[in-house]
């Protein structure tokens, strides 16, 4: 046997093991890099995640809040709406018993014709008036 062929050998095992734990760190340390690397993103992808949610509940809390604000306005709106429109019927409907041909009648009922298409209250008062008007009207016909 030839005692430079085992030293050899054995130099080669040896580097060979040499070779392959600095390989395995190589590896092993890569493997850490990429493992904090792939960390850090997640972390920050969290906080902006984090972060874009209560920006978005900020937002959805303004829009209900602004909704709420709307709605009620809508509310008082429609009070007014329709407080002004009786009270328009009932000095319209005075006015219709005295001057049931006035001009202002006819633009104001043209205006809530427009407004409120379905509103037949003042064409209810004009009829109920002109009923009246042709009722106690002095009767001059003949009636024979």
């Amino acid at each position: 046997m030839d005692d430079t062929g085992i030293a050899t050998d054995v130099a080669k095992v040896a580097a060979g093991s040499f070779s392959a734990g600095g390989g395995f760190f190589a590896l092993r340390w890569i493997v850490g890099v990429i493992t904090r690397w792939s960390e850090r993103r997640a972390a920050r992808l969290d906080a902006q995640e984090e972060r874009a949610d209560r920006e978005w509940q900020q937002i959805r809390e303004e829009i209900k809040q602004q909704l709420a604000d709307a709605l009620k306005r809508v509310g008082t709106v429609e009070r007014q709406n329709l407080a002004l429109r009786r009270a328009f019927n009932h000095v319209a409907g005075a006015l219709l018993r005295i001057e049931p041909k006035h001009t202002a009648l006819a633009e104001a009922d043209h205006l809530l014709a427009a407004s409120f298409p379905v509103d037949f209250d003042l064409a209810m008062a004009r009829a109920e008036a002109a009923l009246d008007q042709a009722q106690s009207a002095p009767a001059t016909g003949d009636e024979r």
